[in-house]
């Protein structure tokens, strides 16, 4: 009996042991894995470093295309006229009014548009009597027209609100004047470098008060200006 209890005893030690030593081997393989070379932490700071590297790089490619698409757009802007040039493409014929009759012209013409003085540029389409080889000059009678578009640059405006002056006892009419400026290219600040805001919770102050002008949303398409879009053709 006693023989027997010491066999026991002496099993149970060696079982132990061995299992202790299991455990060992074990957790220097675990620890192996987690802190060795090229283990779970090193590879999981590997992989948050080339993360944090291809946000940059993809931070960078952006800002890089944006600035080319900056430098396109701002080179179409027109220091004397102060707005971005009509942007045209083939089938769009440039043409003016000279008071009695419609008249093909350059896209270079002087007179095609002044924005200053309300002088739009207007683009007629090849669907009509003519097409983008007709000769500059040439004049265009009413039923010849094709479709016809006006450019109208970017900008940023505000509305101004006043009273009318009264004439019987009744209250005046709100009447309301909009102030335009014009935007540089497909940025949303002007020659001089303001910068114009995207809020369009109002749109309108009282004559005398601060301007808070704002772009307008046809130029944003949903608040973005990855467009870049220098002006809208109606």
């Amino acid at each position: 009996m006693m023989e027997k209890m010491r066999d026991t005893k002496g099993i149970t030690l060696i079982s132990l042991v061995v299992t202790i030593i299991v455990l060992i081997i074990l957790a220097a393989v675990s620890i192996s894995l987690v802190l060795g070379e090229n283990g779970l932490i090193q590879r999981t700071q590997k992989a948050a470093e080339e993360y944090q590297n291809a946000q940059k790089k993809e931070q960078e490619e952006l800002e890089g295309i944006v600035g080319e698409m900056d430098e396109i757009t701002n080179s179409q802007y027109n220091e004397t006229k102060g707005i971005n040039q009509p942007k045209i493409t083939e089938g769009m014929i440039p043409i003016k009014y000279n008071g009695t009759n419609w008249v093909i012209c350059s896209k270079d013409d002087l007179e095609w548009y002044d924005y200053t003085n309300k002088n739009w540029a207007n683009i007629m389409l090849s669907d009509g009597t003519y097409n983008g080889g007709t000769a500059v000059g040439t004049v265009v009678a009413d039923n010849q027209l094709g479709s016809m578009f006006v450019w109208i640059p970017r900008y940023a405006y505000s509305i101004k609100e006043y009273k009318t002056a009264k004439t019987s006892p009744a209250e005046g009419n709100t009447q309301g004047i909009t102030d335009i400026t014009f935007l540089l290219g497909g940025t949303n600040r002007d020659n001089s470098g303001t910068q114009y805001m995207t809020d369009y919770t109002t749109d309108s102050v009282e004559v005398g008060a601060a301007t808070p002008k704002i772009v307008h949303p046809a130029f944003t398409f949903g608040g973005t200006n990855l467009t870049r879009n220098m002006g809208s053709k109606i």
